[in-house]
């Protein structure tokens, strides 16, 4: 970044800033609007240059009202670290030469087109009559004085010469110190990541030794309860020690014992208790008196030995003696309370299996059950009263759950009724009233939860709540949502399918989440098919991923890619200002790019590829001098777009024509938004790739440096032509001459 700080400046509130010993508008200095100044004494202050009206005199911008006495200042000539500002700033300085070229080229035709030897030739006839006469001497005298003239041009020609060249070292100078600093500070970056990987070895390695600590802790806590258990070991040997002692001194005691009993007294094993001499009185002691075992069957007695439980080869049940019969297990006690199969299901309240009772033409069916609340099942002809709907043949299931305290009454109840045609109603009594036919099932394979609605939805279907909404089978494996007749969603065991859109309010980690990981190229997250269209039409389109922001001022992110618990990779917000304008950022890791609404982009550096592998058809740029005449440098106002719109937005810029450009270097300039950008005429938006522009300009420089130093050359031959031409001068006029370089 070349800067400029000949002098010092001033700055009045207005943002006037005066010069000092400056030179703002001189040549090759590439001050222009957009530059920065920093006023770098105390105060520090910084603002950007407006207009450079004069070599003395520049305004500047967004400089907040502050004042600044006289002082040191640099000017940032930024604008030759993009592209377009390098391209200009090179071709003023080929332009500034190529003015001095004309002047150049006029000296050495004259010094080309001198005769030397003429003049010699002169000077000897001079010398001739200069004792002739006066007259002579002073036409000699004259001859020397245009001799001098012709000596100062060349020495004002060979100073401005000296001139240019320690301009051209200048800026060489600084470019050779910019150059430096960026080393510097790479070098700089290198030592701190160098610092950087030291100072993580030396923590991995403090780590480590903490390890290592931890280790040598655990193995002597080890070692400790090593200790403990060997300490338990031997108290448990001591332990044992005496529970033998204790063991032997119980067996001399036991033997003791044993020689007291006598043998007559004692029952025999081999009896296997034979030898008592009343077993009964035995079983009584024993409390099995109570539990028999005779031939075929085994015995439980009641207290009172009347009743037993008996377990026989062929089953088991509980007989009364006094009554000769079993006795059913009553339901209190988990059985039937009967001895036969009808007796089981009226105690169960099961209704009976192998008949229906049938009820009589004109029976009002509702009054009946109320009337007869006895469990089961009932069926009629078509000529009754009460039923739900028209039909015949129908069938009744009554399930008792409660009567009257007399029986003769139902109290609660539900009655399920079906049709000839399959339909099948409810009805449930609450408190010895009906509340109302309900339908269950449809024989047309409709599911009504909608009263007496109806259902709209068609066959196989479940109506919920009103007549046109609930669910519908729409083929094999196909379920399908609708509501108010319309269908909002299909489910089957491949995916599901929304006719409309998906609002979804998430939870927990507030995203919608899809287990697994994508493989393959068919898979992703999200996957669908969306419309086409022209560039310009890119707000009307439908897109892949849309963004609705909540406010301006505010940031907010489009994507993110996180690998969690390692690092942040990449991701993309946008932002609406209040004030007009947007941004987009990319970014990835570290790195930072910027897209604006007016059309620019920005970022730390942009790299296009340049390697010769890829190239091929080498061909150099002639005649680059001559091409670069047809090029000026302008700053203007651009528009983001060709025909300007509501969206149309301007920024400041400095740059080249691309029209200029194409006369020259065609292969420069491209053609862009083919699509939409079309002018009145059909042409396309023209653009310029400035690394051609770059390319022209560093052949158009070599070509000019040929030629200064061609005429540099020629220069010297002329000087030294020149210092022969002193001698003879001299030698005419026999004085002493003092030759300058």
């Amino acid at each position: 970044m070349a800067i400029y700080r000949t002098g010092q400046a001033s700055m009045d509130a207005q943002g006037y800033i005066t010069g000092y010993e400056t030179k703002w508008r001189e040549q090759l200095t590439l001050i222009r609007p957009g530059a920065t100044i920093f006023f770098i004494d105390a105060p520090f202050q910084a603002a950007v240059i407006s207009e450079v009206i004069s070599d003395t005199q520049i305004r500047a911008i967004t400089t907040g009202g502050a004042e600044i006495g006289r002082s040191n200042y640099i000017i940032l000539l930024h604008d030759s670290i993009t592209v377009d500002g390098l391209a200009q700033d090179v071709a003023e300085t080929l332009r500034y030469y190529q003015s001095k070229e004309t002047q150049i080229e006029e000296a050495i035709e004259f010094f080309k087109n001198f005769d030397l030897k003429q003049l010699q030739d002169l000077a000897n006839q001079v010398k001739g009559d200069a004792e002739k006469t006066a007259n002579d001497r002073a036409a000699t005298e004259q001859l020397k004085n245009d001799t001098q003239q012709i000596k100062d041009s060349a020495v004002a020609e060979t100073n401005q010469i000296k001139a240019d060249t320690n301009a051209i070292k200048e800026q060489t100078q600084q470019i050779k110190d910019s150059a430096i600093t960026e080393v510097n500070s790479a070098r700089d970056q290198g030592v701190l990541a160098v610092n950087q990987t030291k100072d993580q070895a030396v923590s991995e390695m403090n780590q480590i030794k903490g390890d290592v600590s931890n280790l040598k802790n655990e193995a002597i806590s080890a070692r400790d309860s090593a200790q403990q258990y060997m300490t338990g070991a031997q108290s448990a040997n001591s332990a044992a020690e005496t529970a033998k002692h204790g063991a032997e001194t119980a067996r001399d005691e036991a033997r003791q014992w044993a020689q007291q009993v006598h043998p007559e007294n004692l029952l025999h094993k081999d009896q296997n208790l034979n030898d008592l001499e009343n077993k009964d009185l035995a079983r009584e002691a024993l409390k099995v008196d109570r539990f028999n075992q005779v031939d075929g069957e085994t015995l439980i007695l009641s207290p009172d030995k009347i009743k037993y439980l008996t377990v026989r080869n062929d089953g088991w049940g509980y007989w009364d003696t006094a009554l000769q019969r079993f006795i059913p297990l009553s339901i209190y006690a988990g059985g039937t309370g009967s001895n036969s199969e009808a007796g089981a299901r009226k105690n169960l309240n099961i209704p009976v299996g192998n008949r229906a009772v049938g009820l009589a033409d004109k029976t009002d069916i509702l009054s009946f059950f109320i009337n007869n609340p006895e469990s089961g099942y009932y069926s009629s002809g078509g000529d009754v009263v009460g039923l739900p709907e028209v039909g015949a043949w129908w069938m009744y299931n009554l399930h008792v759950h409660g009567k009257t305290s007399d029986e003769s009454k139902l109290l609660y109840g539900l009655l399920s009724v079906t049709s000839d045609s399959g339909n099948k109603w409810e009805n449930v009594c609450d408190n010895g009233n009906w509340r109302g036919w309900k339908r269950v099932f449809r024989s047309d394979n409709i599911i009504e939860l909608t009263g007496e609605k109806g259902n709209t939805l068609g066959e196989y279907s479940i109506a919920i709540g009103d007549n046109d909404t609930g669910f519908k089978w729409g083929g094999d494996g196909i379920l399908q949502v609708y509501c108010n007749g319309g269908s909002i969603a299909s489910f089957s065991h491949q995916n599901i399918r929304f006719d409309g859109r998906l609002t979804i309010y998430p939870v927990d980690d507030n995203a919608i989440r899809v287990a697994g990981v994508r493989s393959g190229g068919g898979s992703a997250m999200i996957a669908g098919q969306i419309g086409g269209g022209s560039f310009a039409g890119w707000r009307d389109r439908g897109c892949g991923l849309l963004c609705e922001i909540t406010g301006k001022d505010a940031a907010f992110n489009v994507f993110k890619v996180v690998h969690w618990g390692d690092d942040w990779i990449a991701g993309m917000d946008a932002i609406n200002f209040s004030g007009g304008g947007a941004e987009t950022h990319l970014y990835v890791k570290s790195g930072e790019f910027i897209f604006n609404s007016a059309g620019n982009a920005t970022c730390s550096q942009w790299i296009s590829t340049s390697d010769i592998r890829m190239k091929a058809q080498l061909k150099e740029i002639e005649t680059a001098s001559d091409k670069i005449d047809y090029l000026t440098g302008y700053t203007y106002y651009k528009r983001n777009n060709l025909i300007e719109d509501e969206n149309s937005v301007y920024s400041i810029e400095a740059g080249l024509i691309a029209q200029d450009v194409e006369r020259v270097l065609p292969e420069a300039v491209h053609y862009l938004n083919n699509d939409g950008g079309l002018d009145p005429k059909g042409e396309s938006i023209k653009g310029i790739n400035y690394n051609g522009v770059v390319a022209l300009l560093v052949n158009a420089f070599k070509e000019q440096k040929a030629k200064v130093d061609k005429q540099q050359e020629e220069i010297e031959t002329l000087k030294s032509e020149i210092a022969d031409l002193k001698e003879a001068v001299a030698a005419l006029l026999d004085k002493p001459t003092t030759l300058e370089s």
